[in-house]
């Protein structure tokens, strides 16, 4: 795929480039109607971003995105005491829920968060709310983590410290 992406020819580039693209979007996304995608990969002012992003997943899928086989669990315990939110799509395809559970599993200060009516996409609705509210209120959301740490201040300040 990747070879078919880099083609010299630049028309068969950009048709290669939207093949993937979209088959991407419809793998990762739960409902996404294929009258959105028709107008997005329909248009040539998307050709840029479109040959980008598919130029970079085929870079990354080929080369195994640059992680060796059971690395990120086997190295979990680097970043285990770091307050972690996992937000996942109950109907992910690409990182399945229990992948996402196992990973909770190996971080004792994670919080997972499981997304109904989503899939992989950060712009799918379910997911975008839960993101939005992780980021827009984390001292509430780190609480869970640290009962008697700087991070419970009333005053709407993160601290990190003692």
């Amino acid at each position: 795929m990747l070879e078919l992406i880099q083609s010299p020819n630049k028309p068969d580039r950009d048709i290669y480039s939207k093949l993937i693209s979209r088959f991407e979007y419809k793998a990762s996304g739960l409902n996404i109607p294929d009258s959105v995608l028709d107008k997005y990969y329909g248009s040539d002012d998307n050709l840029n971003e479109i040959s980008t992003c598919a130029l970079i997943e085929t870079f990354y899928a080929k080369n195994n995105f640059f992680l060796e086989e059971g690395r990120l669990m086997r190295d979990i315990y680097k970043i285990k005491n770091i307050p972690t939110i996992i937000i996942n799509g109950r109907y992910d395809m690409i990182c399945p829920p229990v992948t996402a559970f196992n990973l909770h599993l190996k971080l004792p200060l994670s919080r997972l968060i499981i997304a109904e009516e989503a899939g992989h996409l950060m712009d799918e609705k379910p997911i975008e709310k839960e993101l939005l509210k992780a980021m827009q209120n984390p001292n509430q959301e780190l609480k869970v983590f640290y009962p008697y740490h700087p991070f419970n201040r009333t005053d709407g300040c993160i601290t990190f410290g003692y």
